[in-house]
């Protein structure tokens, strides 16, 4: 089994030169950009409005555990601090776009110091999975019983499928790659790591709907017994209407009416498998009315299936609305930040299916399949928890630092800022290191 052996950013680069795919050209440095045709070319009017949005209307910060894994990831989350803001990556511009929408230092008073602090919190908040969230996805792999020889892994057949979201806001960029191009590549790298007599399915959904119009139904673009990692890769290269959903639109409730559809027509040996469903969207649905409907009845129809939402770079309204969908399927549900966070997920179905791959190889006789102990999954909560803390923490700190460079603040609203943002990087460790210590004291878990 391969693992997940190249660097996002190097894999990215090579998605993007491959065969098939556009490369991004290349960005202009800061001098040669004017706000507004910088926002005109490189940002979409989505982005521009959330951003507005979010300047004119900040949530309010998080003030206990719960509030904080609700709250949404930001819109700049999800990458690693730039060593600059000046630089001329495209990264770099479209943060400045949302800082340089701060008054200057004159217009600034005491009063607005709260609201720039709930401003600035909302561009880079990370997404956290809470420890109760991580930890069943390990009691799941070991079954009712807690013993993984008795789980679903060890004892059926295993089929995964991955629906993705492009409906317009996938159209959005972080950086020099859209969402769906980080996510293209993303599902083309998981799928060579799966084992090859997998069963894989490839559904898309969402599209541009017209107004007026009834929703269309998603599309399954790949279906087979035995995965074949080239022929995805194909697929999700193409620019043609195998690799876009039906022109009509559709939303998550079409594309679970699409899946339960085939579930009822399967044979009874593909309903006796297990399936895990990891749908990858923008939080935008056309039809949200017959979302939660669907969601309720594939999860009563489809015992064996476990679902997993990934919103990527959702707003809050789509963030809610995933949440909402994950809890009537009793799915998971994570709000992903950016392209660590899909690879964190996706990386997960590849250990399952290789776990998978080796309890069928122990029938014939091989060693039984090392499933992680309780101290290495609490350890894996805590090595993710502990690097988007840091990495939230640089990049707020960046995005003061340029504020100040700038004398969009003043000195005393910098100092004011600033302190927030050593509390909250205190209370996040704090509360990190708390749950830690409970956890491995506990060590076991029940709900």
């Amino acid at each position: 089994m391969k693992k997940w052996g190249l660097p996002l950013a190097a894999f990215l680069l090579l998605a993007a030169c491959s065969e098939g795919e556009v490369t991004p050209p290349e960005p202009e440095g800061p001098a040669a950009i004017e706000h507004n045709d910088y926002a005109k070319s490189h940002l979409t009017e989505s982005m521009i409005a959330r951003i507005h949005h979010q300047l004119d209307n900040p949530p309010p910060l998080p003030q206990n555990e719960e509030e904080l894994y609700k709250y949404n990831a930001g819109i700049f989350a999800g990458k690693r601090p730039a060593y600059t803001l000046k630089d001329s990556s495209v990264q770099s511009a479209q943060v400045r776009y949302a800082l340089d929408l701060i008054a200057d230092s004159e217009a600034v008073n005491e009063s607005d110091w709260d609201h720039y602090t709930q401003y600035l919190y909302s561009l880079f908040k990370e997404s956290y999975l809470s420890p109760l969230d991580s930890l069943r996805h390990w009691l799941w792999e070991l079954g009712p019983q807690q013993d993984a020889a008795s789980g679903p892994l060890a004892t059926s057949s295993l089929h995964i499928q991955i629906a993705l979201d492009l409906s317009p806001p996938m159209d959005d960029k972080m950086g020099e790659h859209t969402y769906a191009e980080v996510s293209r590549a993303v599902i083309s790298q998981f799928v060579e790591q799966l084992p090859s007599d997998i069963s894989f399915s490839l559904w898309l959904f969402g599209g541009e709907m017209q107004p007026g119009a009834a929703c269309g139904a998603a599309d399954l673009i790949y279906d087979a017994e035995q995965v074949d990692p080239a022929a995805v890769h194909d697929l999700l290269q193409k620019d043609g209407s195998e690799a876009v959903p039906s022109p009509e639109g559709s939303g998550l409730g079409q594309l679970l009416q699409a899946i339960q559809q085939k579930y009822k027509e399967a044979s009874e040996i593909e309903k006796d498998k297990t399936t895990l469903l990891y749908v990858i969207s923008s939080g935008a649905s056309p039809c949200p009315e017959q979302d939660t409907a669907a969601a309720e009845a594939i999860a009563a129809d489809y015992p064996r299936m476990k679902s997993h939402w990934i919103g990527y770079q959702v707003d809050a309204e789509g963030n809610r609305h995933l949440q909402q969908i994950a809890e009537v399927s009793d799915g998971w549900y994570q709000n992903a930040a950016g392209p660590q966070d899909l690879l964190i997920h996706l990386q997960q179905a590849s250990e399952w299916a290789e776990r998978w791959a080796s309890w069928q190889e122990h029938k014939n006789g091989a060693a039984e399949p090392e499933v992680p102990v309780w101290d290495d999954v609490v350890y894996e909560w805590s090595r993710q928890w502990d690097e988007r803390a840091r990495r939230q923490r640089g990049n707020l700190e960046n995005a003061l630092m340029y504020l100040n460079s700038e004398d969009k603040i003043p000195r005393d609203a910098f100092a004011y800022v600033q302190n927030f943002l050593v509390e909250q990087y205190d209370w996040l460790t704090e509360l990190h290191k708390t749950r830690y210590e409970e956890l491995m004291k506990q060590n076991q878990f029940t709900f």
